[in-house]
C-alpha cells in the first residue's frame, strides 16, 4: 500500500515576512547594542579618570599637596635625577629632560626633543610612576582612543614608529591638565605659558610645574582632567575647540561631568557685559587675554580630526576652559566667571 506524504513548504511571502521581521528586529537591537557599548566606554572612560584622580590626591597628601606633574628645576640636581645638570634657568626644558628621562628609565629609546612642554599630554608619566603602574597603562587612554591604542598596538608588536615625532606617542594620554595645575596663575614676564598659533603650539617660559591643589578656589567648579575629544555622542569624533563638542571631565572634587559646548568652550560675544567664563590666560603686564585657537594643520595618526561641517577641517574660535581666567582661582562650569570682565579680546575676533 502507498502511503501519500504531505510536504508543506513555505510560500514566498511566508519567507518575505521572516526576512522583513529578521530585518526590523536588527535594526532595533543593532542600535541598542551600540548604544549600551558606548555607555559601557565611557563608564570606563570615567572610571579612567576617577582613579588618576584618586592617585593624584594620594600624591598631594605625600608631597604637602602637590600636583603630580613635571617638577624639576635648571641649574641644580634634582631628586633622581641621573642625567647632566639643565643648564641656565628655563625650568620648561627641565621638565623636558626629566620626562625624557622617565621614559628612559622605562626601557624606551627616547631622545628629548627642543622646545617640548611634556605637562600638556604627557603629565601622567609622574602619576603613572607614583603609582607603579607601566607606562603604557590602559589607565590613562580613553577606550576609544584609537589612535594611542592602536600606536600602543603597534609598538607592542615590535614595530618602529615611522617618524621621530611618534616615538613618545603611544605614552601619550587621553586626558589633560589645565594649565592651572602645571603654571602659575599671575604670569610675569619670565614665567607664563601662553597660545600659540596653533591648537598645538604654545609658548612657555620659566617655571612649570610645583603647583598646589590647596591654591584652588572652586574645587567643585574646577576641571582637573579633560579630555580633548568628544567621542561618545552624535558628532564624535570632534576636537574640544568645536562648539558643539562635550568632553568628559572630572573636577578638584572627584565628580565627573560632561563639559557641553556652552561650558567646555565659552565664546566670547562683542558685549563687555555678557561673557559667561571666557578662556583666557594672564600677560605678564596684568591683562587677561582671550586665548585664540587656531585648529590647523590637524593629523590623523596624532589623533587629532577635522572640525566637522568645517569646509577645510580649520577652525579659528577664542575661549576654552582649559584657559580659565583666574587659573586655579578661576572656575569651569556653572557659573560666570569673576574674571570675566577682565579679558581683552583681541582685535579681530
Amino acid at each position: 500500500m502507498n502511503r501519500r506524504r504531505s510536504l508543506r513548504a513555505f510560500t514566498l511571502i511566508e519567507t518575505g515576512v521572516t526576512v522583513g521581521t529578521l530585518a526590523v528586529l536588527t535594526g532595533v537591537l543593532l542600535p541598542a547594542l551600540g548604544n549600551a557599548r558606548r555607555a559601557a566606554q565611557l563608564s570606563a572612560d570615567s572610571n579612567n579618570m576617577r582613579q588618576l584622580h584618586a592617585a593624584g590626591q594620594n600624591y598631594a597628601v605625600d608631597f604637602q599637596s602637590a600636583v603630580p606633574t613635571y617638577s624639576w628645576r635648571a641649574g641644580v640636581r634634582n631628586p633622581g635625577q641621573t642625567g647632566a645638570i639643565v643648564p641656565g634657568t628655563d625650568d620648561v626644558t627641565a621638565a623636558a629632560a626629566q620626562a625624557g628621562e622617565i621614559l628612559r628609565r622605562n626601557g624606551v629609546n627616547f631622545a628629548t626633543p627642543g622646545s617640548w612642554i611634556p605637562h600638556i599630554t604627557y603629565s601622567q608619566l609622574v602619576l603613572l610612576e607614583y603609582m607603579g603602574e607601566s607606562l603604557l597603562s590602559p589607565l590613562s587612554v580613553s577606550p576609544r582612543d584609537t589612535a594611542i591604542i592602536n600606536a600602543r598596538a603597534l609598538l607592542t608588536s615590535g614595530q618602529p614608529p615611522t617618524n621621530s615625532r611618534l616615538t613618545a606617542f603611544p605614552f601619550q594620554s587621553s586626558y589633560q591638565l589645565p594649565p592651572a595645575f602645571y603654571a602659575a596663575d599671575q604670569a610675569s614676564g619670565t614665567q607664563r605659558i601662553g597660545q600659540g598659533d596653533t591648537h598645538n603650539s604654545y609658548i612657555a617660559t620659566g617655571r612649570m610645574g610645583g603647583q598646589r591643589f590647596d591654591q584652588v578656589l572652586h574645587p567643585s567648579r574646577k576641571v582637573y582632567l579633560h579630555d580633548t575629544v568628544e567621542r561618545y555622542f552624535g558628532r564624535a569624533p570632534s576636537p574640544m575647540w568645536w562648539s558643539f563638542s562635550r568632553i568628559n571631565s572630572i573636577l578638584v572634587d572627584g565628580s565627573v561631568r560632561i563639559m557641553q559646548g556652552r561650558n567646555s568652550l565659552q565664546r566670547l560675544p562683542n558685549s563687555t557685559t555678557n561673557r559667561r567664563n571666557p578662556g583666557a590666560y594672564w600677560q605678564p603686564n596684568g591683562t587677561f587675554v582671550a586665548a585664540s585657537i587656531a585648529y590647523t594643520g590637524w593629523r590623523r595618526e596624532l589623533g587629532e580630526s577635522p572640525v566637522p561641517n568645517s569646509p577645510s577641517g580649520d577652525i579659528l574660535t577664542n575661549g576654552i576652559y582649559r584657559w580659565t581666567a583666574g587659573g586655579k582661582q578661576g572656575i569651569d562650569v556653572d557659573d560666570v566667571s569673576p574674571f570675566a570682565r577682565d579679558v581683552t579680546v583681541p582685535a579681530g575676533h
